[in-house]
């Protein structure tokens, strides 16, 4: 694997108020400052406090120029909203309030000077099934209280590994192969370790590891060859539900880039139109 760029150290200070701990995972609640209110803007509060813990989680994931980042709503009634960073070897995460209005009534919500919040570590090595991990439905997340959720409680369909799975190439989007991995089943879940092994095999490497991008909605799959190469499969709302786009030939920093991302998905759309 192409190593990443030298690590930063943890960022000290961390208020442990309770925590747990068992591999592949860590979790505990942590103190972060709030900020109290912005009578003008509301969110702002709310958006500093976001933009500081993604810091901290490409920090303390170790790397902090090229991890991952990301956000999103979490839970059932999008309850926390969780602030995310991922790198090869690990990904931090951190559940937050979600925003200054509640669910229900009219009162504004006020961050205070400081904020609780969950801070939960998975390293991807410990993972049951790694070096090749699925998705993030693999991983046992946490609540927004730090609290296990039940794997009884979140059944999922096995991977479908028997279907065919085919290759479609598209346009390479600023000089990056990318194509299209089509499984012959559309009633199961698609089998996208091996989509991606598929189209690692195609530049001539072997898939060394696997990596979940995205922690809520569709999957987004990074792959690390064993030449060091990475590249991204993509579950696009442009395609199918038995179909991927995948690009490869990418550095681990190029993961963030949204626009060589849509493009890519443009691409894999065309592609499949051409042969319909």
């Amino acid at each position: 694997m192409r190593p990443v760029s030298p690590a930063i150290a943890l960022l000290a200070g961390l208020s442990a108020c309770s925590g747990a701990a068992s591999e592949p995972y860590e979790y505990e609640i942590v103190e972060l400052p709030g900020g109290g209110a912005d009578i003008d803007n509301p969110r702002a509060p709310y958006d500093a406090l976001r933009d500081l813990a993604q810091e901290r989680a490409a920090e303390e994931a170790g790397d902090a120029e090229a991890a991952y980042r990301d956000w999103t709503y979490f839970g059932a009634d999008a309850d926390s909203l969780l602030a995310y960073a991922i790198t090869p070897s690990k990904g931090v995460f951190y559940y937050l309030p979600p925003g200054p209005y509640p669910r229900e009534g009219n009162v504004m919500l006020a961050l205070p000077e400081v904020v609780p919040v969950c801070r939960f570590v998975v390293e991807w090595a410990e993972v049951p099934g790694a070096p090749l991990i699925g998705s993030m439905e693999d991983i046992d997340l946490v609540s927004k209280d730090c609290v296990p959720f039940e794997a009884s409680d979140y059944p999922l369909d096995p991977v479908d590994k028997d279907s065919a799975l085919t290759l479609i190439e598209a346009e390479p989007v600023e000089g990056k192969r990318v194509s299209v991995a089509v499984s012959a089943s559309r009633n199961s879940r698609f089998d996208d370790v091996r989509a991606l092994s598929l189209a690692v095999e195609a530049g001539g490497a072997q898939l060394a590891q696997t990596v979940p991008l995205n922690a809520n909605g569709n999957t987004l799959l990074a792959g690390i060859s064993d030449q060091g190469d990475v590249s991204l499969l993509i579950e696009s709302r442009r395609l199918k539900r038995g179909q991927r786009c995948i690009v490869a030939g990418l550095e681990w920093s190029d993961l963030g880039d949204k626009s060589m991302r849509i493009a890519a998905e443009r691409g894999c759309e065309a592609a499949i139109k051409a042969r319909s």
